[in-house]
């Protein structure tokens, strides 16, 4: 689902500021100071072979991830995305980041954050987000096992794509596809 007015401009100024950004440059792109090409890692086979796109500098990305104190843009962010989906399934729905033990000792965060840039032959790499039956041994696959997600009655992991540019013009190109 698409949801244009989750985030206003008080929020995206915050979370733009939590990956090192000003409201100012978003035009510009990514910028050097925050991010860094091969950076970009989300599946623990990909540890050796980070994919062209942009990642999230580590010191960054730490604070990204910090769970204690989280980072209130990501606490209000989540909150809201809670009300949301309460109000669209008309139940109660409880929505939390994924947990560092979740993915045990893999060096892989529990957040990923990524500026996609094409890579050096021109294409963009497709991913998948999220999924359960690729949790590497832990304490959430003790509990939890390895499960196709959306399993009745499992924890559903949700991929919330959160685009911060105030408003997004074709000829920028890069439209985001779903298989």
């Amino acid at each position: 689902a698409i949801v244009d007015s989750l985030v206003d401009d008080a929020l995206r100024r915050d979370l733009l500021a939590l990956l090192g950004e000003c409201d100012d440059v978003v035009e510009a792109g990514p910028s050097a100071s925050a991010w860094t090409r091969g950076a970009f890692v989300d599946h623990a086979d990909e540890l050796e072979s980070a994919s062209d796109s942009l990642g999230l500098r580590p010191h960054l990305l730490d604070a990204l991830t910090a769970e204690s104190p989280a980072p209130a843009a990501l606490v209000e962010l989540q909150t809201r995305l809670q009300s949301w989906f309460s109000h669209a399934n008309d139940a109660d729905v409880t929505v939390t980041r994924i947990p560092s033990f979740a993915l045990g000792d893999a060096a892989v965060p529990a957040l990923a954050a990524n500026a996609p840039v094409a890579g050096s032959d021109g294409t963009f790499e497709w991913h998948v987000d999220a999924d359960p039956l690729d949790v590497p041994p832990s304490p959430w696959r003790d509990a939890y096992g390895c499960y196709a997600n959306r399993t009745p009655g499992m924890p559903r992991w949700v991929t919330a794509l959160i685009y911060l540019s105030p408003d997004w013009r074709p000829e920028w190109g890069a439209t985001t596809r779903f298989l």
